[in-house]
């Protein structure tokens, strides 16, 4: 039983597999066919997968007489490069890229996560614990500072800060002959602002001018004005000439990483000065 015929120079046989599997029957390296005639009762054949899995191989010939193997564990490769996953990407052992999926546009100022995975020529996840740095394309962006992975994976946190496009490339800093990777270019739009504005307080006529204070979350310099009342601002300098209410207002333009801020007003209340007299008789 199970002996090889080795006069069998004519059966047909096609061999398939489970999962991504691939044949190279004519041995010159192009793979996809599986089809091959046994030439003393046997053949050989190429076989690759991308892919690290269990695989099944299993042959067929004319008169549906079948056999299988056992299971075959595909490793994965030795760890070749980096791969960075934006936002709305997930990965794809095996395939061309390493991933599916589209980078959702992000905003100016507001944090994100890219994961970074290690991999094998063919995008396999890869169990390291290298440290990872992270570079961008926006000179301006906050990034993270150096950090390793753990077990072949991480997640870092980019804050953008120039309204475009931009790239977040990962760098491998433990063993710079592993190839770097640069996630796919995403779409950052312009971010909003808003104003912290401090009220100066309610005051009393003759006082020195005050030093307004407020700051725009963006760190653009703000612009003050009065709306209303007896009182005139130079940069951020509110000199007082009268009694009665002040309504003081900050404002900030924006540019092309940021949106205009909503106006902030503050109101006080300016006393009269005392006055206290010297009598000589």
């Amino acid at each position: 039983l199970n002996n090889t015929v080795t006069t069998d120079n004519s059966t047909v046989v096609t061999l398939t597999g489970t999962g991504s599997v691939q044949f190279d029957s004519d041995g010159n390296g192009t793979f996809g066919d599986a089809t091959k005639t046994l030439v003393s009762g046997a053949f050989t054949i190429s076989t690759k997968d991308n892919l690290a899995e269990s695989i099944t191989l299993t042959a067929t010939d004319d008169n549906a007489k079948i056999g299988s193997s056992s299971s075959i564990a595909v490793e994965a490769g030795a760890f070749a490069k980096l791969q960075l996953l934006m936002p709305g990407e997930t990965t794809s052992p095996g395939s061309a890229s390493g991933k599916t999926g589209t980078p959702t546009a992000q905003t100016v100022g507001t944090p994100l996560t890219v994961t970074v995975n290690a991999v094998d020529a063919n995008w396999n996840p890869i169990s390291t614990n290298d440290a990872v740095q992270i570079t961008s394309s926006d000179t301006a962006a906050v990034l993270p500072a150096n950090g390793p992975l753990s077990g072949g994976s991480g997640t870092f946190s980019v804050t953008f800060k120039t309204a475009g496009t931009q790239t977040v490339t990962a760098s491998n800093v433990t063993h710079v002959g592993i190839a770097p990777d640069t996630g796919t270019t995403t779409t950052v739009n312009v971010g909003d602002q808003t104003i912290t504005f401090n009220s100066p307080g309610d005051q009393t006529y003759g006082v020195a001018p005050i030093t307004l204070d407020a700051t725009a979350s963006s760190g653009l310099a703000v612009s003050f004005s009065v709306v209303l009342g007896p009182a005139t601002v130079s940069g951020n300098q509110l000199t007082i000439t009268g009694v009665g209410s002040i309504t003081i207002r900050a404002t900030q333009a924006g540019d092309a990483n940021w949106n205009a801020a909503t106006p902030v007003n503050r109101t006080i209340s300016v006393a009269q000065k005392t006055l206290t007299g010297n009598i000589t008789a």
